[in-house]
């Protein structure tokens, strides 16, 4: 491109900018409300990888197998993987996170994978008590008691009846991983190539006194979404308790 030309486009951009700040388009040219809309997809994606791969969501698998394996065995089973999951869970999330995410690409696959891997202990540890709460129950004992093998009673009998707070955990993680990936964008280490709604917010710093719609649109987004699926995860929770069902 010419000189002259650059020179010309640059001057008018500069000229049209405020102008189009007055309608809520932000200085890359994006409309607030309409791209606040589109990174619900961003915030969305723990909940679809969930339903659609599990391998893209690591946190659920990781997470109900450990504690699983640590509360059906007992010994040094429990104790091994106790100590493992007491690592993580006394790193620093967010700094472990973003190490992950710098180390590989800055993909929307890799910030989704290091979010679950750093929030997996969680649900291990509530899976483990779920685990030494029901196989002291009389219908384990009695399947054990026909030489029901372990992957059976594992999988088959205990795991079923301990899903419903698992379910209801899992829920409540996920308004948590929204503010994660939120925070990572915010930070310049999500996808460069996917609009999320904390990129928004973060590009949109210099701009807040001039033009606040442009962090105001994602920033209240990202408010309902996490109010809503701590909703959600208080609804599951008293549907699947009886004794709050009934109140």
């Amino acid at each position: 491109m010419p000189n002259w030309l650059s020179t010309h486009l640059g001057v008018m951009a500069e000229y049209l900018r405020p102008q189009l700040k007055k309608i809520g388009i932000d200085v890359t040219l994006r409309k607030a409300p309409d791209f606040a809309t589109w990174s619900q997809r961003v915030a969305s994606w723990d909940y679809d990888a969930t339903m659609n791969g599990i391998w893209k969501y690591p946190d659920p698998v990781i997470g109900v197998l450990v504690g699983a394996l640590a509360g059906y065995y007992g010994g040094w089973v429990d104790e091994v993987l106790m100590r493992v999951t007491e690592f993580f869970q006394v790193l620093p999330s967010l700094i472990l996170a973003m190490v992950l995410v710098s180390l590989f690409s800055p993909t929307l696959t890799t910030v989704t994978i290091a979010i679950g891997l750093v929030s997996w202990p969680t649900t291990a540890r509530l899976t483990r008590a779920e685990f030494l709460k029901i196989r002291q129950l009389d219908y384990v004992k009695s399947a054990r008691a026909i030489a029901t093998s372990d992957a059976h009673l594992i999988w088959r009998i205990i795991l079923p009846n301990a899903l419903p707070p698992i379910i209801v955990a899992a829920a409540l993680m996920i308004g948590g991983a929204i503010l994660f990936e939120a925070g990572l964008s915010f930070l310049g280490l999500g996808d460069p190539n996917i609009m999320s709604w904390g990129w928004m917010i973060g590009t949109g710093r210099p701009y807040a006194l001039d033009a606040w719609w442009i962090i105001a649109f994602p920033g209240f987004a990202i408010f309902l979404t996490v109010l809503g699926m701590s909703l959600v995860g208080d609804g599951l929770n008293d549907a699947s308790n009886p004794k709050l069902r009934d109140r």
